[in-house]
């Protein structure tokens, strides 16, 4: 069966999609072609010739793997899945802006393809309630674990002094901010990855935060930080999955996430659940993990059983079912 996986032509700073079906390539039964569409997703006439090519590349089934969804309409009707991440990229828009972006991004797209994608069941309650899509051709194929934690060892369960707690992300919806005036007065580290505003680094420096900050880092060194950290703090606003939950899981790393969107059905029962607009739940969460012992292992020991939901295999598996749907309706 011939599938064909389509991707954008990346910007420096994205790779995630990219992370995704690379960790999922070596379990597919039949290698998929991976096409990267030549030119980056901006201004229209780049994007019509992205869709044009992306027409001439076309398999039995065709993948459009997320963010790109614009090229859906140019692929066969038929034989076409498209994958919707978050729709964070909606809900930061107005006007004419967001206009554009729903119909050529969200509804042309969803209305064309065969199937549709989810990466959660809150990404999938979000198109329901943004398009009259029928429920029936959508399904929910979680993001695999893209963290190579095989040979990482467990850590020690002692905790650092002052205590280490890893935060990913600075854009708006990781919350950062609100994360920062809850562990005001605290003991701790904050460890940040990602790369820190002029306004994230002075709301640091006004509530006296002692923390670390790096970015553009390699797996390995993301691997280390789980392994150094005493919590994850991933209180994040929106999330169309929340992938460190799972990385954290995985390298016995006690999370203490959001209770909303998406990230209470990726942590299942493995996590210190907070609500991220409420800076004392925060604060209490924190305190929690940190300071309760018996709570910290029993988030652990979950952790290492949800992340079993997120092995590669098992989502491979999930597409392969899907694309062979596609192929078989056609013949």
């Amino acid at each position: 069966m011939k599938v064909t996986l389509f991707f954008r032509k990346a910007f420096p700073h994205q790779y995630s999609i990219e992370q995704v079906f690379e960790a999922l390539q070596g379990c597919f039964p039949e290698t998929p072609k991976w096409y990267t569409l030549p030119f980056p997703s901006k201004g229209l006439a780049p994007r019509l010739k992205n869709g044009l090519n992306a027409r001439r590349q076309q398999g039995v089934v065709n993948h459009v793997t997320g963010d790109i969804t614009y090229i859906t309409p140019f692929l066969e009707r038929g034989r076409t899945v498209v994958t919707f991440h978050d729709f964070e990229f909606l809900k930061r828009s107005s006007g004419l802006k967001r206009r554009l972006l729903f119909w050529f991004w969200v509804f042309l797209p969803a209305r064309h393809a065969r199937y549709i994608t989810t990466i959660s069941e809150a990404t999938k309650k979000d198109l329901l309630e943004l398009a009259p899509i029928p429920e029936a051709k959508i399904a929910v194929i979680p993001n695999p674990l893209t963290l190579p934690v095989a040979e990482a060892p467990i850590p020690s369960a002692a905790i650092n002094h002052p205590p280490v707690v890893l935060h990913i992300g600075t854009k708006a919806n990781k919350n950062l901010e609100g994360l920062i005036r809850a562990v005001e007065g605290l003991s701790l580290t904050l460890d940040i990855v990602g790369e820190l505003t002029p306004v994230q680094k002075a709301l640091l420096e006004k509530h006296r935060i002692r923390y670390h900050n790096a970015y553009k880092i390699s797996k390995a060194a993301l691997v280390q930080k789980y392994r150094n950290a005493d919590a994850l703090a991933f209180v994040s606003t929106l999330e169309g999955f929340g992938l460190p939950i799972v990385e954290a899981q995985a390298l016995g790393c006690p999370v203490i996430t959001s209770n909303c969107s998406s990230m209470p059905e990726v942590a299942g029962s493995a996590a210190c659940m907070v609500d991220p607009s409420d800076t004392d739940s925060i604060r209490t969460g924190v305190q929690r993990v940190l300071n309760d012992p018996a709570y910290r292992e029993q988030l652990v020991a979950a952790g290492f059983e949800n992340v079993k939901r997120f092995e590669p295999a098992r989502i491979a598996q999930q597409y392969w079912s899907l694309y062979q749907k596609v192929s078989s309706a056609n013949g």
